[in-house]
């Protein structure tokens, strides 16, 4: 598991690694912009587009406002660069787990709700704002899947085993969280299940938050 810093450091560093000299260059003249040029940058034979990327991108922030963010600009990433989606999804992914921290195995409704965070997510400049209205409960209506009975209805039944499961290990780690909407017992478990699995991920990334 990595905190939000880590995780996007590591990932940024690995891709700059694995990156050809081309890409390098486009990487590095969409950040200086159309007016200068790399060696207005780099002096011959003293450095290269990796070193400059490397010295000057040190902020999580930046690289993921940059490539990830809502408001990342068109054009600015290669094509062999994941999409929002893709990376955030990850991300989650490898802070994922049980209740009682146990990643090697996820519960069954972990794919489901791992990809509906990273869609939502993608709305965000930085998935730290997701995780701070997440705090407001699904009762908000902000988690689209888990609005109407119905659906909640359904995802609960084909998940219910390990949503029961993961709910008994909420009540023994952290007590009895009661239901204060008066909604039924699954869209409440679904609702329960979403929220804590989100806030477990969201601690992670964003300890000093959360």
């Amino acid at each position: 598991m990595k905190t939000f810093d880590e995780y996007v450091f590591d990932w940024w560093h690995n891709y700059l690694s694995e990156a050809d000299d081309d890409t390098l260059k486009a990487l590095m003249e969409n950040l200086i912009g159309e007016e200068e040029t790399i060696e207005d940058y780099i002096p011959e034979d003293a450095s290269c587009p990796y070193d400059w990327l490397m010295a000057n991108m040190t902020d999580a922030d930046e690289i993921y406002s940059k490539y990830f963010g809502y408001d990342s600009g068109d054009g600015l990433c290669p094509d062999n660069m994941p999409d929002t989606a893709e990376f955030v999804y990850q991300m989650l992914k490898e802070n994922a787990s049980w209740w009682n921290g146990d990643a090697t195995t996820l519960p069954s409704f972990a794919e489901d709700f791992l990809r509906d965070m990273a869609e939502h997510i993608e709305g965000y400049s930085n998935p730290l704002g997701f995780f701070n209205d997440l705090t407001h409960g699904c009762q908000s209506g902000m988690i689209g899947m888990l609005i109407y009975n119905s659906d909640c209805k359904r995802i609960y039944i084909e998940h219910i085993d390990d949503m029961e499961e993961y709910a008994e290990q909420i009540y023994e780690e952290a007590g009895f969280i009661s239901n204060k909407n008066g909604a039924p017992h699954y869209t409440h478990i679904c609702w329960l299940c979403y929220e804590e699995f989100g806030y477990q991920i969201g601690r992670t990334l964003f300890p000093e938050t959360f």
